[in-house]
């Protein structure tokens, strides 16, 4: 498979995975959601680099959170983070942080919720840019 092929699939996967979290939820949805998730990550492995990589561990985090699999969600988000501690742009730190704490919303866990929550609103406040900023502010405010 070309690379120009693996970028496509990836990016198509990933852009259905926000499609499904934005549509009515259902088993057939969710099943549909995972297999997306997974599939967009498999083909940014292939041609991706670190930021592809961080972004697709944190889709899978999310489509985990959203299916009530919590302990999964916590463990994508945790190498999502992993992969990002010490990069720029603050707005990419900032979506990690808002992944653990959706993850651990999807355990139940409220403390570690409130611990990521709170570091993903001081770390966007770095982000100089507001039109990245914005799309990740959208997400802390739906937690």
């Amino acid at each position: 498979m070309e690379n120009s092929e693996h970028r496509s699939i990836a990016v198509q996967t990933f852009n259905r995975c926000w499609d499904l979290l934005e549509g009515d939820r259902s088993p057939e949805a969710d099943r549909e959601l995972v297999m997306c998730a997974f599939t967009s990550r498999y083909h940014w492995l292939q041609v991706g680099g670190p930021r592809q990589f961080a972004i697709a561990d944190w889709m899978v985090s999310r489509a985990y959170a959203t299916t009530g699999q919590g302990a999964l969600a916590v463990e994508w988000a945790e190498l999502a983070q992993a992969q990002t501690a010490d990069t720029e742009p603050a707005w990419m730190r900032a979506s990690m942080f808002e992944g653990l704490a959706r993850a651990h919303k999807a355990t139940g866990n409220t403390a570690e919720l409130n611990r990521f929550r709170e570091l993903a609103i001081t770390t966007l406040a770095e982000e100089t840019n507001e039109q990245d900023a914005v799309h990740i502010r959208t997400q802390i405010e739906e937690l």
